[in-house]
């Protein structure tokens, strides 16, 4: 542990690793939820938080010289970051391996290993280990995807984590951005983006010189 560089943290500065992809994602999308607190649920997240029933329980279970642990919680004291990692495989070997699970078929977006590498941070300090791979869960294909603890990954990770916090610091909403991420976004009748670019939204409330 002397190669770390504990701090101590404040609540307000501690990130929920979640924030990490979301950040990642938008990050008006981000501030909306964890500075706003505003949450809207859509098809995409009702069927995530459906697929993802079997490991929001706590269990502990033992299959194929493996004990497997649903909904565990971590934390790093070095980089300030909090989370629950769906599944963490302690393997006979001493290997640690975790899994993420995810909604959708057999694509890892840039997010969610973004988010696979903040946990393996977490759970690197806490076990005094290295951990090298971990895999993203797909719940719709059932297969996973293997992803590399790299260390451009782990650059990215540690990037994200600095952005996000200033971004909650700061407590300020991004402008909108409209693209084609939007229309999959639970939050985009919250967050409204299409208006930011809409000549009609801008005429509606523009001042006649002459009035």
């Amino acid at each position: 542990m002397d190669s770390f560089k504990l701090r101590d943290w404040d609540d307000s500065q501690i990130i929920p690793i979640s924030a990490l992809e979301h950040y990642l994602y938008c990050p008006r999308q981000c501030a909306l939820i964890h500075n706003e607190g505003i949450f809207s649920d859509n098809v995409l997240t009702v069927s995530g938080k459906l697929e993802h029933q079997r490991v929001d329980e706590v269990q502990c279970l033992y299959e194929h010289n493996a004990r497997r642990e649903t909904s565990f919680p971590v934390f790093s004291h070095v980089h300030g970051i909090t989370g629950i990692v769906d599944v963490v495989e302690f393997l006979h070997d001493g290997t640690i391996f975790p899994v993420d699970h995810k909604h959708g078929k057999k694509i890892v977006w840039h997010q969610a290993a973004v988010q696979l590498c903040a946990y393996t941070l977490c759970l690197e300090e806490m076990f005094h280990v290295s951990i090298h791979k971990g895999a993203i869960y797909h719940t719709s294909s059932k297969k996973r995807s293997e992803v590399s603890m790299t260390e451009q990954l782990r650059a990215k990770t540690s990037k994200a984590i600095i952005e996000t916090r200033n971004l909650m610091a700061s407590k300020c909403l991004p402008q909108p951005h409209y693209g084609a991420i939007c229309k999959d976004c639970s939050l985009i009748h919250d967050c409204m983006p299409e208006l930011d670019n809409s000549v009609y939204y801008k005429n509606i409330y523009k001042v006649n010189d002459n009035d």
